[in-house]
């Protein structure tokens, strides 16, 4: 107990210390204490009222350089606070930990009248001094420790966010790829990683040329192409949308590609965001359709095409040279029953 220790080695009843002191407040925080005997009905912790005396013994020691005193005579000329606790001289040091308000340390007399002498004022001088040298290296490690843990709650919130992201992109088929300004990937969704064979390779922090090594030969000329690609989108200043073929185990895989890069205000690159949708079976119904409906055209049946109402929607030019009816004739009218 560094309280007790002072108050027995310069010789007094109570010691106390004050944190973040400011006199023109109306009372103050008392961090610590130590007294024997303690008065009757006297609590010291946690704050403290300040009356008249308290608030110019506690300027004073703000103000002086070394320790502030404050002696009574007679009883009658004490104020409620030094009443309450019994004091009859009190001493009173300021300690300064950087970066912090004053603390404030003091002592009470509580049984022998008289005033400090120097030799105590010297001594309990010195036992604020380290006091307060021991304080500010305590109150630094608690700052540190303090940022440390924001630090380490950020990094947490930091993390769960990235967590809910990466359920998030990977709850779509389709594959979806964030990078940074130059190119290297920060986040990739596992349809990616599966498309390109790179799943469980490290693949943060690398381009698109660099990982054409950590996968299959097949790849390269395909992230090649989306290097490509992605400067066209850089110069392009905003939302571009291509098509990219991708070669696979399986056959090639025809990507609808939505690509969207972002900005810093000096226009500095700073990310792109890829999004990619397959559409190598939607691709493949269409040109079906194609060969079907040229089928169709130049075939020598008729064909005649309704909607669900039975409107006459498309016919064929066998159809025209059959019946003799234009296109345009019979485009929207009923086909009957």
């Amino acid at each position: 107990d560094v309280l007790r220790t002072v108050r027995e080695m310069v010789g007094a009843e109570a010691a106390w210390l004050l944190r973040d002191v400011v006199v023109d407040a109306p009372a103050v925080t008392v961090v610590a204490e130590s007294s024997d005997p303690r008065p009757d009905g006297a609590t010291g912790l946690p704050s403290q009222p300040l009356d008249g005396q308290a608030r110019d013994l506690l300027a004073r020691a703000l103000m002086d350089r070394g320790p502030a005193t404050l002696e009574f005579t007679r009883p009658a000329d004490r104020g409620p606070v030094a009443a309450k606790f019994g004091v009859v001289s009190q001493i009173a040091a300021a300690i300064r930990p950087e970066g912090e308000l004053p603390w404030i340390i003091g002592l009470d007399r509580r049984i022998a009248p008289g005033a400090w002498t120097p030799a105590e004022r010297r001594l309990f001088h010195a036992a604020a001094d380290r006091i307060g040298q021991a304080l500010g290296q305590r109150l630094l490690v608690e700052r540190l420790q303090a940022e440390l843990d924001a630090r380490r709650a950020v990094e947490r919130a930091l993390s769960e966010k990235q967590i809910q992201l990466e359920r998030l992109v990977n709850a779509t088929p389709d594959i979806i790829c964030f990078k940074d300004g130059a190119g290297r990937w920060l986040l990739a969704n596992d349809a990616d990683l599966e498309l390109f064979e790179l799943t469980g390779t490290d693949y943060v922090g690398r381009t698109d040329r660099e990982l054409a090594e950590h996968t299959a030969p097949r790849y390269r000329e395909a992230f090649l192409a989306c290097e490509a690609s992605d400067e066209a989108a850089w110069r392009a200043g905003g939302t571009v949308r291509t098509e990219e073929r991708i070669p696979g185990p399986a056959g090639d895989v025809l990507l609808d590609v939505i690509k969207v890069p972002a900005y810093g205000p000096d226009r500095r690159r700073e990310g792109l965001l890829v999004i990619g949708r397959d559409v190598t079976a939607v691709r493949a119904a269409e040109a079906e359709s194609r060969v079907a409906a040229a089928a169709m055209e130049h075939g020598g049946e008729a064909f005649v095409v309704v909607d669900q109402e039975r409107r006459i929607t498309q016919v064929n030019r066998a159809y025209e040279r059959i019946f003799g009816r234009a296109r345009a004739e019979v485009l929207g009218r009923s086909a009957g029953p």
